[in-house]
């Protein structure tokens, strides 16, 4: 976190933070800054993952990844 950050609070989704994502070329901190904008849309939120349930969660969200490309795939739509 950086220190506007912390004096401010979170950075909205939109606008700035997005765009100086895509210009910084940073793929991780692209798909980071992608990520929080999606949890922020759609008011998706979980717990942090427990160490003997890490296994489990990757392979649930390696189905639901899945079943998203075959509908997006199946629709002839992707983001």
């Amino acid at each position: 976190m950086t220190e506007s950050e912390s004096s401010t609070g979170p950075l909205p989704p939109y606008g700035p933070p997005i765009h100086d994502a895509i210009v910084s070329g940073d793929l991780q901190h692209m798909k980071a800054v992608a990520e929080a904008a999606r949890k922020a849309l759609y008011e998706v939120e979980f717990q942090p993952v427990a160490a003997d349930q890490r296994e489990e969660v990757k392979e649930a969200l390696e189905a639901l990844e899945s079943a998203i490309t075959r509908l997006d795939n199946a629709s002839g739509t992707s983001e």
